[in-house]
């Protein structure tokens, strides 16, 4: 076929937007050492030419349900996962449930991604609740206030907006902006940008971190050239802790 007659076809509207698959062929360049262009002309047919390029999702056997009933909404594989909000996505696990607008789910087991742009990577009965919030793992674990996250762990809860427990287990951050890094039993209560690192404590005091215990391994020995509110030890006082 000459490029030329093909540009005029189109030109005047020869083209189709459905065909038949199995009796309808697509030109193709068939690759031959022999010839001094290198390809020999040829025809496959479209259903051939679908078979050979197009990767479809498997269907699910019997008994599994994958269901995507929102607009755009994606449910890649496992076992009983659902993705209803608009353009949500469950990316496979068991047991899942994207529900609202931009929802993630990556896979785990009896996840929940329930408010705008909130994401659950994985674990076991986790939820994300909050709008941008996320949850990176673990067992029990909700992220319910806006742009809030819980990276892992055991029954840990960010409720407060932009809070953030990064693991352990039973522990609360329930203040705007609070932090707590680890350890169990711990809440930051409702005082705002508190962080806790340690166990069993409970903040009182806005802007301050929490711990049960410090030791300082190398601290400076003396206060030349540190700024203003750093610790350091004057061991030729016996190794008293001053401030600059």
């Amino acid at each position: 076929m000459d490029i030329l007659n093909f540009i005029s076809w189109v030109k005047s509207g020869r083209v189709v937007t459905s065909v038949n698959a199995n009796q309808t062929l697509l030109p193709v360049g068939l690759k031959d050492p022999k010839r001094d262009d290198g390809y020999l002309a040829g025809a496959i047919s479209a259903q051939d030419f679908i078979d050979q390029v197009v990767t479809c999702v498997p269907v699910p056997p019997a008994g599994i349900v994958v269901v995507g009933t929102g607009c755009c909404s994606t449910v890649r594989c496992g076992n009983s996962n659902i993705a209803s909000g608009s353009n949500s996505t469950v990316s496979g696990g068991r047991c899942n449930t994207a529900s609202c607008t931009y929802s993630t789910i990556s896979g785990g087991r009896q996840n929940t991604s329930s408010a705008q742009y909130t994401t659950v990577s994985g674990g076991t009965g986790n939820t994300a609740n909050g709008n941008y919030s996320t949850v990176g793992g673990g067992y029990n674990n909700t992220a319910s206030g806006s742009f809030s996250t819980v990276g892992g762990g055991f029954v840990n809860t960010a409720s407060g907006c932009c809070s953030t427990v990064v693991g352990g287990a039973f522990n609360t951050a329930s203040a705007y902006r609070s932090a707590i890094l680890g350890g169990e039993f711990n809440n930051t209560s409702t005082f705002c940008k508190a962080m806790i690192v340690g166990s069993n404590i409970t903040a009182d005091r806005t802007c301050t971190t929490f711990i049960n215990a410090l030791s300082m391994k190398t601290a400076p020995t003396s206060s030349a050239g540190l700024p203003a509110g750093t610790v350091w030890v004057d061991t030729a006082a016996g190794n008293v802790l001053k401030m600059v």
